[in-house]
């Protein structure tokens, strides 16, 4: 019994590792030519992409894939169901952010997080709870660099 315990044990690939639901899953890389032409590499694990003079060069576990350089516009990873139809994943919207007049304009901030404004030594200046599209009024600070904290996203904000 210990022998076949041992056999299975030996016969385990170790360092693999799990992943979580929240890891993105590609298993298409998508190349557009600058020709409008579209090369699809099917991919098991992640791939290799090197230059070697005037090659664009793609290593995957299945095959190597090589293109002349020139030709190669983008790439991108996507999610390809069976029938080859891509699956988008829910992407959160970026919060959005402008200085107009020495007033803060902020949009699309989610819900349940906290705006905070630094200096650049990092004392914190100002700080809210507010979600949505808002204005924080930026005229009593000097100028300078500044920055702006939403719910972890850091953001380097410059007044004149």
């Amino acid at each position: 019994m210990r022998h076949i315990l041992l056999f299975i044990l030996a016969i385990i690939p170790f360092g693999l590792s799990a992943q979580t639901d929240d890891e993105p899953r590609f298993n298409t890389m998508v190349i557009t030519l600058t020709d409008g032409t579209v090369e699809k590499v099917p991919l098991l694990t992640e791939p290799r992409i090197t230059y070697q003079d005037s090659l664009f060069v793609i290593t995957t576990a299945l095959n190597t894939k090589t293109l002349p350089r020139n030709r190669v516009k983008f790439y991108r990873f996507t999610n390809e169901d069976a029938n080859g139809v891509e699956i988008v994943p829910k992407t959160p919207l970026q919060v959005k952010w402008e200085v107009v007049d020495r007033q803060l304009r902020l949009s699309r901030v989610p819900s349940g997080g906290t705006t905070r404004l630094y200096t650049i030594n990092g004392q914190q200046i100002m700080s809210t709870h507010r979600s949505g599209h808002f204005i924080i009024n930026l005229t009593g600070l000097a100028s300078g660099v500044y920055m702006l904290d939403v719910n972890g996203q850091f953001h380097k904000i410059v007044l004149l």
